[in-house]
């Protein structure tokens, strides 16, 4: 029992430290953008939706609320990737979660 929530917190940790490190990497790049780096930021919008949507479904094993956690970190670790230009920190993430 106490496994599970420390697990819990350990998950609740590292999902605020990705939003947390995603905000603030967000606002230093908005300074640097150009319009080719909007265009192509808005492509892997769309494309990460798409594939969240899929990879999402791929996990209907878990059942609904194993698909919409799914889909929600996918978004978050999509949303790092996008801000940092690195897959270094969601990996770190997804190690924190015990993926």
């Amino acid at each position: 029992m106490v496994a599970a929530a420390q697990r819990r917190s350990h998950v609740c940790s590292g999902v605020l430290i990705g939003l947390l490190l995603m905000i603030a990497l967000a606002a230093l790049q908005a300074a640097r953008r150009s319009p080719i780096q909007e265009k192509m930021e808005k492509a892997f919008l769309r494309l990460s939706c798409i594939s969240t949507v899929i990879f999402g479904a791929a996990h209907l094993y878990q059942g609904v609320a194993g698909v919409i956690v799914t889909a929600i970190l996918r978004l978050i670790f999509s949303a790092i990737v996008l801000t940092t230009g690195t897959l270094v920190v969601p990996m770190t993430l997804h190690a924190l979660i015990g993926g």
